[in-house]
């Protein structure tokens, strides 16, 4: 399978490429891998743009990227119209949103958005305006999921909905750009909306996160929520990101990278980007960071093998006092009787302690076994 995510990803660079010929088993296992790791329709794309000797060679293939190119055209416009609807209700509850991941992306930088796939939609707000936002989604017939709650140990809530033609939308709401305490105040709605971007597409309140902090959240969001999972999407995000920079683009992320303690988490996702899909621009950028010219920094962490209970550490070192890390302890043993009633199936409030204590001693071994680099393949 490796052999067909090389084809995968040469078919994506910025060079002249020729589709190899494939028969029916060879087009079902590329599909699957492209599919897998979400770009099946960014070679959908180049196959349509590609002259028609090189389509006709790409033969059973295309048949099966064009389908999936249809079906997220006409998915793309309900969730076009939908997020659009849920921007503007929140804006009219007087709460400022950001969009930024997947959705900001598909809208800000790709040529079209149906050819970022994404199974959720990403949301920023004041931490103070979280509930309010989860507020307004409820009234619009969303439901929050159940995840773990706390002040420290979770800084996002999940809310989904099926609409009256069966299809879902799910809304993820942040207060802050990612759980790990190393990342999580690295930057505030305040300093992103500084370099915020409009999305037309959405409506007159959506906007999105700037050039400059997408590439910085990107890097982080790889290694701090997918253990550096090398998924070609995500990759391609980078990629993209970094080669439509400008100088003046460059000049800001690397100050920016710099400022943050992040030089070596950017330059980790700038390198392999452009080890995947090359780019003159990515390599210069990457050429001006230089971690190991760089002071420590904690957030390197994330880039080696590690366990669950070095993440904890991590995240213990980065709250500031005694106070904050026993509290955070506290949330990840002990949950609120509400998810624990709603992921374990509790009924009878009595037997919530036992649960408690079969919950810590599962949990117990996965926090000292080494976290899985993930990979589609």
């Amino acid at each position: 399978m490796s052999r067909m995510l090389d084809v995968v990803s040469a078919a994506l660079r910025d060079v002249e490429f020729r589709w190899p010929g494939l028969d029916e088993a060879a087009a079902a296992e590329l599909y699957a891998v492209a599919r897998s790791h979400g770009v099946h329709l960014l070679l959908a794309e180049r196959v349509l743009a590609a002259p028609e000797s090189d389509r006709t060679v790409a033969g059973p293939l295309q048949q099966r990227l064009f389908a999936a190119l249809r079906n997220q055209l006409a998915l793309e416009a309900i969730a076009q119209a939908e997020l659009s609807s849920v921007i503007d209700a929140v804006q009219q509850a007087g709460a400022a949103t950001l969009l930024f991941k997947g959705t900001a992306l598909a809208y800000t930088l790709y040529a079209h958005p149906y050819i970022r796939p994404r199974a959720d939609t990403d949301l920023i707000v004041e931490p103070a305006r979280a509930a309010l936002v989860g507020a307004v989604l409820e009234r619009m017939g969303y439901t929050r999921a159940s995840l773990i709650t706390g002040d420290l140990v979770m800084y996002q809530a999940c809310y989904n909905r099926t609409d009256s033609r069966g299809i879902p939308h799910t809304i993820d709401l942040h207060w802050r750009v990612s759980n790990p305490q190393i990342f999580a105040q690295t930057f505030d709605l305040d300093e992103l909306a500084g370099g915020a971007t409009a999305v037309p597409a959405l409506g007159p309140a959506a906007r999105a996160v700037g050039a400059v902090h997408a590439l910085a959240i990107a890097c982080i969001h790889r290694v701090a929520h997918h253990a550096d999972e090398d998924r070609l999407i995500w990759i391609y995000d980078i990629h993209l990101l970094a080669e439509h920079f400008t100088a003046g683009d460059q000049d800001e992320f690397v100050s920016l990278a710099a400022a943050k303690q992040l030089v070596a988490v950017c330059a980790d996702g700038l390198e392999l980007a452009h080890r995947t899909f090359g780019g003159a621009a990515t390599a210069s950028l990457l050429a001006r960071l230089t971690p190991s010219k760089a002071p420590f920094e904690r957030s390197a962490v994330y880039l080696v093998r590690r366990r669950k209970v070095d993440v904890l550490v991590s995240d213990l070192r980065a709250l500031a006092g005694w106070k904050e890390r026993s509290k955070l302890v506290r949330e990840h043993l002990l949950p609120p009787a509400r998810y624990m009633r709603e992921t374990y199936g509790v009924r009878v409030p009595a037997l919530l302690p036992f649960y408690y204590v079969w919950r810590i001693a599962r949990g117990a071994r996965q926090w000292f076994r080494s976290i899985p680099k993930q990979d589609p393949r």
